[in-house]
């Protein structure tokens, strides 16, 4: 391993280092720093709907993030978008139908 790692090689440097496909380090580089951020942002906010908006906002932002830098697939943040989507679908019709 070298002494002037950069932050796009750290998937690279994972991989050579234990071994494994270097798609499934930037996939746990990633979770890693999804994980931590979702934490910080529960510490920081503790309860109410603005936790929530909070953490999928900050998620949404290291998914983005983590695209750009190439340490995750863009096929996992369209997934990942379609499923807020869908979880949050009966509470916009709710809200938009008055219901």
């Amino acid at each position: 391993m070298t002494a002037d790692l950069d932050l796009p090689n750290i998937p690279t440097a994972l991989a050579e280092r234990f071994g494994v496909n270097v798609f499934v380090a930037g996939l746990i580089v990633s979770a890693v720093l999804i994980i931590f951020t979702v934490m910080l942002i529960g510490f920081v906010m503790r309860r109410g709907k603005g936790l929530t908006y909070g953490v999928i906002g900050c998620e949404l932002v290291v998914v983005a993030v983590t695209v750009a830098l190439g340490w995750m697939p863009v096929y996992v943040m369209i997934l990942l978008i379609l499923v807020i989507a869908v979880l949050y679908a009966g509470v916009i019709t709710k809200t938009l139908g008055g219901g």
